[in-house]
């Protein structure tokens, strides 16, 4: 929640412009959001797919890291730097 919800304008151009493009922004409107609407169910799913992410992609980094610090096998150089390049960079662009 912002404090600028609650402020009334002020003389300020951009609170104004804020308050302009909000529309009437108050207590009422973040209690309908939480009581009237699917988004704590949809936040709640959100939260799954994200902690199940975070789940696989650990396991496999994990299992990933054991494997090339132990073991010696053909191609580990390749895979290790192909491994650590896919993590630098972020998917989305």
């Amino acid at each position: 929640m912002d404090a600028a919800d609650f402020a009334p304008p002020r003389g300020d151009a951009v609170l104004a412009a804020a308050h302009a493009a909000a529309g009437d922004a108050d207590a009422a409107n973040y209690l309908r959001l939480f009581t009237k609407t699917t988004f704590t169910v949809n936040l709640l799913h959100s939260l799954v797919v994200a902690l199940g992410t975070v789940v696989v992609g650990l396991a496999l980094s994990l299992t990933a890291a054991y494997a090339f610090s132990r073991f010696r096998f053909a191609g580990r150089r390749l895979l290790m730097m192909t491994f650590l390049l896919i993590n630098m960079f972020p998917l989305i662009c």
